[in-house]
């Protein structure tokens, strides 16, 4: 083994400045759009078509990836789209442009973060050490609060300035990637398996129905929080220190989560985040001071990170490396794309028709049907005749 691939900075290193690419833009398109003029129901379209996209061509990626001699290559290719596409948002000046802009840059980033997060657990499981991926993704959760931090004080000069940012930490993400030691496609040499096998795993597919319904309800706040902050009266450098505690709070669970999953299975353990998310939705529609809404949004360290860090674990540890890589393009484009299109039509709609604190409200029924639906899998995952799993 090279001296090169005798260390795991370089996996925080990328994924830290992946992050803040990541964060700016997550944290701040809307409010972009908004200062643009956009309506919340022309924001909310525009929400939706960029994940549609992606939804479409994310898990094709994936396959690509898999299929490709080494994976590392693939994941360059889409960093270099990341930081032209990015650069993009600021040249659009009409909405199809920016339809166009928002539709690359939501399909190379949640391409870019699924590959990404199964080349580093698959580096990580090859030299024995996937319980430092606790630390890695602890890493990510750092280098997304602290570029959304700055992306709110640099808003403040004008929002050339953000979008260069983002393009700026996609560029170096490139430079970080190339400090991998690379991963190659378990496709490339052998027997080829599509997307379909995925669908047999039945708990998979369970677990991505939950996961699917919690994450809507953060797209549609992702969506709506900026608008609700700028409504309470705060500016955007208070926004931008809300993403930074937003990221933050994962820490804790982050550094305990490799001891948790091995003495909690996966499907317990997921109810907590829609436990946490239903009392936060509920909190946040009664809150009237942004100060308290900063506050509201610790609970983010007990709900998101836990279903991201589970479910990339689980994906690698449990389906055929075969279709790992293909597992975690599928999450990501129906559990973050999906959710992204269900939170921005469902976002389109109610905003016309309901308050902002009333649409949390809803988000916190949302999340409790989820919860009690999976408490019901939960009880009859011991059913002989229910459970069936390929290889069980």
């Amino acid at each position: 083994m090279s001296k090169r691939n005798n260390h795991t900075w370089p996996y925080y290193l990328y994924f830290f400045l992946f992050a803040g690419g990541m964060g700016v833009y997550i944290s701040f398109i809307n409010v972009y759009l908004d200062a643009l003029g956009y309506t919340r129901l022309q924001i909310g379209l525009l929400s939706a078509v960029a994940p549609a996209v992606a939804l479409l061509a994310q898990p094709g990626l994936s396959l690509v990836a898999e299929r490709s001699a080494v994976k590392n290559r693939v994941l360059l290719v889409l960093l270099v789209l990341q930081v032209g596409t990015a650069l993009l948002h600021i040249a659009a000046v009409s909405w199809p442009l920016m339809a166009l802009a928002m539709a690359l840059l939501t399909t190379v980033q949640g391409a870019a973060l699924a590959l990404g997060t199964a080349i580093i657990l698959q580096g990580l499981k090859a030299r024995g050490q996937q319980e430092q991926y606790g630390g890695v993704r602890l890493a990510y959760s750092a280098g997304y609060a602290l570029a959304g931090a700055a992306a709110g004080i640099l808003a403040r000069w004008g929002w050339v300035y953000v979008f260069a940012f983002c393009a700026l930490l996609s560029g170096l993400a490139w430079l970080g990637m190339k400090r991998l030691p690379p991963v190659q496609g378990y496709q490339s040499r052998g027997q080829r398996v599509g997307l379909r096998a995925l669908w047999g795993y039945r708990e998979f597919c369970v677990l991505i129905g939950y996961c699917l319904l919690l994450h809507s309800t953060s797209s549609l706040a992702t969506m709506f929080l900026p608008l609700y902050f700028k409504q309470l009266g705060a500016s955007h450098t208070l926004y931008g220190w809300s993403v930074f505690v937003l990221a933050a709070a994962e820490a804790p669970f982050l550094l305990l989560g490799n001891r948790l999953m091995r003495r909690i299975p996966v499907r317990v353990l997921l109810m907590v985040p829609g436990v946490v998310l239903t009392a936060r939705w509920l909190l946040t529609a009664h809150i009237t001071q942004p100060l308290h809404l900063l506050a509201a949004n610790s609970l983010h360290g007990l709900s998101n990170i836990v279903i991201y860090y589970t479910m990339a674990r689980y994906i690698e540890e449990t389906l055929p490396k075969e279709v790992a890589t293909a597992g975690q393009g599928v999450f990501g484009a129906v559990v973050m794309s999906g959710a992204r299109i269900v939170g921005a039509l469902a976002g389109g709609l109610l905003s016309r028709r309901v308050e902002l604190g009333g649409i949390f409200v809803r988000m916190g029924v949302v999340t409790c049907v989820a919860v009690a639906l999976l408490g019901v899998y939960n009880l009859l995952r011991h059913h002989k005749h229910f459970y069936a799993d390929p290889g069980n």
